[in-house]
């Protein structure tokens, strides 16, 4: 599992709230469940390497407990990790998970980095979904089953390109976000 990839998702937890780092570690072993599975150790690892990069600060609150906070530096860090990630690195591996970080993390990060990312997501659903297309228009008939996969593959990537269409066209990023066309995604 790429070190990247679990520094997104410790940010992405520890910038919504303070937490302490049991916290922090079940709470961002809850994230995405269904696409990854980190260990206790991959998680401690990254708050450490977090803590090291200034990006994450231990703080001692008023009953003598240690949270820890993002800093600035952190956030930056977040908005660097959130456009790192390339189509092409999304396709090898854990693209659902990825998808799903970046849609959760959209309104932590400056609204410029959020429409980078949206057009980015779009264009990825519409390149995938003329992929699709070529390969249906020469997809042997009679493979039934290659058939329904296909057809499936198409509606779940139409389904994300309008969930992504929507979450453009009606602001839900602070009513910031909608400075994109859109409409040729549809």
């Amino acid at each position: 599992m790429s070190s990247s990839i679990v520094d997104l998702v410790v940010l992405s937890v520890v910038a919504r709230r303070s937490l302490k780092e049991k916290e922090i570690i079940k709470a961002a072993k809850d994230v995405a469940r269904d696409y990854w599975n980190p260990t206790s150790d991959v998680i401690c690892e990254s708050l450490e390497r977090l803590i090291i990069k200034n990006c994450l600060r231990i703080v001692q609150t008023k009953n003598g407990r240690t949270k820890l906070l993002v800093t600035s530096i952190g956030m930056e860090q977040l908005s660097a990790l959130l456009l790192m990630f390339s189509c092409a690195e999304i396709e090898i591996g854990q693209g659902r998970l990825l998808e799903f970080i970046q849609l959760s993390s959209l309104d932590l990060v400056p609204d410029k980095v959020a429409v980078i990312i949206i057009q980015r997501m779009l264009n990825r659903a519409n390149s995938l979904l003329d992929e699709l297309k070529k390969q249906e228009r020469f997809s042997h008939t009679g493979q039934k089953f290659i058939d329904v996969w296909l057809k499936a593959d198409r509606e779940d990537l139409t389904n994300r390109a309008n969930i992504l269409s929507e979450i453009a066209k009606t602001n839900l990023l602070a009513n910031k976000v909608c400075h994109m066309e859109v409409g040729r995604y549809q």
